[in-house]
């Protein structure tokens, strides 16, 4: 009884740690706001990217935040702009390569993709085809346009830390669209049907770099050309668009589903009993018989049987030799001789024969038994 219990309290035990484990699964995990400023559109401090949002939104420009799986990119999205600390596209914070094939794939389908998050270089960067940077000496405080294009008219100089830059000749097929003294810092270029824009300082879209005007024009002369944007705030923790239940494949719920089924159907069935429990019948209790039976079989597998036989007769005429009193050793014949013609003397002959059969079967194993048995009853001292 008490060993029943205590199953019924491990079966509730696991029930209970099974459902918290699905209620997490299931439940929206909305990360908190970060703790420091961060170019996010919902941070309002001095990296954050609320002020470039606001801009956007007072001039009618079709902007949203992005907020769920790279997987489920679409082309309703225009252009998507994606700024992160640390700078690192695929290993520092954020993005896996299975969301930086997909941002692939989106540009590829026809997607602007415009990226602040160096310095470039990683194995993201060059999935994407973003050229690797070099660091400055000194950081450039501001850049210049480099030709005269919609996205630079009315643009004297976009100040910012430009820490790294491209080479000249880092992307022959890229169309330069700031630079400093030394290098490139903006760029953009063709992939697929769509277009790569990489910057090299995060911080010209900043809150604190907004108040310049140079950097508010150049911000919405690139952004307020697409036909709808959106700031991309999966890398900062922002994922209230989908839970971990609606990112999983179709397969993978099917699966958790009929897995979560079999488990409630175990625990509900060592709970509540649904029959009369079943007795298992009693075995039998084995005889003599079963006994002698089981030892010839193991003599027969072993290959003793001659042996067993040989000896269980030899103890048998010892023991008529010595009751009518002639040695161990005596020949069969002289006991036949000493003994009364009749049952007994045909059983002395017929063990004595049995002795000398090279291969005996079963049968006269059995015989030889049942007869030394007899004898031995029969000349008792």
């Amino acid at each position: 009884m008490s060993r029943r219990i205590e199953l019924r309290v491990d079966a509730i035990v696991g029930a209970t740690a099974l459902l918290i484990v699905v209620l997490l699964i299931l439940a929206r995990g909305e990360a908190g706001p970060p703790q420091t400023s961060t170019p996010s559109s919902f941070d309002y401090g001095p990296a954050g990217y609320a002020a470039v949002y606001e801009l956007l939104q007072r001039e009618d420009v079709n902007v949203s935040r992005f907020e769920r799986s790279h997987l489920l990119l679409s082309h309703e999205t225009g252009a998507l702009v994606l700024a992160q600390v640390p700078y690192s596209l695929l290993f520092g914070g954020g993005l896996s390569r299975s969301d930086v094939t997909a941002l692939k794939n989106w540009v590829a389908g026809g997607g602007t993709l415009v990226v602040l998050s160096p310095p470039y270089g990683d194995a993201g960067d060059t999935l994407l085809g973003i050229p690797a940077t070099r660091t400055r000496k000194q950081p450039a405080r501001r850049a210049l346009a480099f030709t005269e294009l919609p996205v630079t008219a009315g643009v004297k100089g976009v100040s910012g830390n430009f820490a790294v830059e491209f080479g000249d000749r880092a992307a022959p097929k890229a169309l330069p669209l700031l630079v400093t003294s030394s290098g490139v810092v903006a760029l953009k270029y063709r992939l697929g049907r769509g277009t790569v824009v990489a910057l090299t300082d995060p911080s010209i879209f900043s809150n604190a770099r907004l108040r310049d005007p140079d950097n508010a024009r150049f911000a919405f002369n690139l952004l307020a050309s697409f036909r709808s944007v959106a700031f991309d705030e999966t890398v900062h923790g922002f994922t209230g668009g989908t839970s971990l239940w609606g990112a999983l494949p179709v397969t993978a719920r099917w699966s958790a589903i009929v897995c979560l089924t079999a488990v409630i159907l175990a625990v509900i069935g060592n709970l509540f009993r649904f029959a009369p429990p079943l007795r298992l019948a009693q075995a039998d209790e084995p005889d003599s018989s079963a006994y002698l039976t089981a030892m010839a079989n193991l003599l027969e597998r072993a290959g003793a049987r001659a042996r067993a036989l040989h000896d269980r007769a030899d103890f048998a005429l010892r023991r008529v030799r010595a009751s009518v009193g002639l040695s161990d050793r005596a020949p069969v014949s002289e006991v036949l001789a000493r003994i009364a013609p009749g049952r007994s003397q045909s059983d002395v002959a017929e063990v004595d024969r049995l002795t000398h059969i090279e291969h005996p079967t079963q049968a006269d194993l059995l015989k030889a038994g049942v007869l030394s048995s007899r004898l031995q009853k029969e000349f008792q001292r």
